[in-house]
């Protein structure tokens, strides 16, 4: 068991957990928009952030990429995205146009990064159920990309398919 990716999952469910008890659920707003609404849940995105990058790395770098050994690419593609998601934290959403265009370029990018380090952990699997379970959780994202993208109905529930899209991923590596 991956012991960082279970404190991933574990920090983002606290995160996302105190940040919803203190502004309420909006379904149709993003996770980065129910943060930005208080100091108080700001900080909470900026601590929670900055652990989940953290144990993102030590999951990825200290864990998979040993253990499949996966090269320089890979330590490359997860170290950006690590840096893209932690860097969310401290650009809250909906302060001001300049501050939104990096915040949405960091949280876009690092949602982009997502599936390419599934993929690449996934070609890097000995065949057998992770192998599958990789499969599954790349085509969840995908789907779950698809709809928030392309379909105005989805974005009414656009917090819970985010919630899917970044669950899938930790849940991915724990069973790693």
């Amino acid at each position: 068991m991956n012991i960082a990716a279970l404190a991933l999952m574990v920090t983002f469910g606290v995160m996302t957990g105190a940040v919803l008890h203190t502004n309420g659920v909006m379904p149709h707003r993003s996770l980065s928009q129910h943060i930005a609404k208080s100091p108080r849940t700001i900080l909470f995105g900026k601590i929670g952030l900055t652990l989940g990058g953290v144990f993102f790395l030590l999951a990825l770098l200290g864990y998979v990429a040993s253990k499949y050994q996966l090269g320089a690419w890979f330590v490359g593609v997860v170290s950006l995205a690590s840096i893209l998601g932690t860097v969310t934290g401290y650009v809250p959403y909906d302060m001001s146009k300049r501050q939104d265009l990096v915040h949405n370029v960091c949280s876009y990018g690092y949602v982009a990064l997502n599936p390419v380090i599934l993929f690449m952990v996934f070609l890097a699997l000995p065949d057998g159920y992770l192998r599958v379970s990789y499969g599954v959780g790349l085509v969840v994202q995908l789907i779950m990309i698809t709809l928030l993208v392309f379909f105005r109905f989805a974005r009414k529930y656009f917090l819970f398919g985010q919630i899917i899209f970044l669950s899938t991923f930790a849940l991915l590596l724990i069973a790693t």
